[in-house]
């Protein structure tokens, strides 16, 4: 086989230029599609404005609700100094509802439903309490641990569950967890 003839340098200094040649058709191509290309241009710079606008309004709704849960637990620590704990959970009891009305579906919306829902329990509404936790559940579907926390918090009613641990050591005293049960029911 013959090896491939070298160019010469007049010979590569006749042909076109690479470059010259895709920038004059880059340049055809603009000039033939400019109002396209135009509008594709606006309508990305629209989208990047509205996504831009989107996320500074949710930062914003955020921290309003993490203003108003602070002021609102504020109050709560003011109301439970001056009287009881029941007094002071119904005199937040309306800002927690519009807290949760307005913010119910952000991060902060749905920690304040959880927080109320602890105060409802320490306050001895139970029911309150359960229907909060249960609302809760679906909010906190991607994140175990928190999901997890809900379904204990909604299991928890003292005195049914010390009647089960009670149940449990007199009908099943050969169990391995025996001993657990008995160690918390003393407790």
């Amino acid at each position: 086989m013959a090896a491939a003839a070298k160019k010469t340098r007049k010979e590569l200094l006749k042909e076109p230029d690479e470059f010259i040649t895709l920038s004059s058709r880059m340049l055809g191509f603009i000039a033939a599609y400019k109002k396209t290309i135009g509008y594709v241009c606006c309508g990305v710079l629209a989208a990047v404005v509205l996504f831009s606008g989107y996320i500074v309004y949710s930062g914003w709704r955020e921290s309003a609700a993490a203003v108003q849960l602070a002021q609102v637990l504020a109050k709560y620590e003011r109301l439970r100094a001056e009287t009881s704990q029941d007094k002071a959970v119904q005199g937040v009891a309306d800002d927690f509802r519009r807290i949760l009305d307005d913010y119910g579906n952000r991060s902060n919306g749905r920690i304040a439903r959880v927080l109320y829902a602890n105060l409802c329990y320490e306050a001895g509404d139970f029911k309150q309490a359960a229907e909060l936790y249960q609302r809760s559940l679906a909010g906190f579907a991607d994140d175990p641990l928190m999901h997890f926390l809900l379904l204990k918090s909604l299991a928890c009613d003292s005195q049914k569950s010390t009647a089960a641990f009670n149940r449990l050591l007199s009908d099943h005293q050969d169990s391995i967890y025996v001993n657990m049960v008995r160690e918390r029911v003393n407790s």
